[in-house]
């Protein structure tokens, strides 16, 4: 007897993130708004939102240009509307957990204003033992934004670099 002759193949997993420049922003601008402002989404060291900051999105700033691009790019591309948004700031050496944003959110991005080179990849992973190896992992290049479902688990490598990288991070919800 032979066997797999009549064997069915099922793909499981067929995740895809999608990748896209944003026109029109003054990244040198956006990073000096970013820096302005370095208050963390929360004081407690065990939050995740602890390495993030709040975002200011004052009326003409790169900020509010950039916010309001993606709140529309969401709402044409997914029909999803915005659910946060804020940004991280990356010295020397450090990183990010491994994370998924859960709750209400569908749809989760990141747009990269500064990215020095060797300051650290998006790396995605099924669940927290998922030894693959090598990991799916995007390279941010600045100017850019990579879009995902908001239930992968991602995590940041450690920023190698000497100088600091920039990042902003948003949901889209239904």
């Amino acid at each position: 007897m032979k066997y797999g002759k009549s064997m069915k193949q099922y793909l499981l997993f067929n995740i895809t993130a999608e990748v896209e420049s944003v026109p029109n922003i003054d990244n040198t601008k956006l990073a000096e708004e970013v820096l302005a402002y370095q208050k963390r989404r929360s004081e407690d060291p065990t939050n995740t939102q602890f390495e993030d900051t709040i975002l200011l999105t004052p009326y003409g700033s790169e900020a509010k240009k950039l916010i309001s691009y993606m709140s529309k790019f969401g709402e044409d591309s997914y029909h999803l509307s915005m659910n946060g948004f804020w940004s991280q700031i990356h010295h020397p050496l450090e990183s990010t957990d491994t994370h998924y944003h859960g709750g209400n959110a569908t749809k989760s991005w990141v747009y990269y204003v500064k990215v020095p080179n060797n300051s650290g990849d998006l790396v995605f992973l099924l669940d927290d033992k998922d030894d693959r190896s090598p990991k799916p992992s995007f390279k941010p290049v600045e100017g850019e934004f990579i879009i995902f479902d908001s239930y992968l688990r991602h995590k940041v490598t450690k920023n190698m670099s000497n100088d600091i990288r920039i990042s902003i991070a948003g949901d889209f919800k239904v």
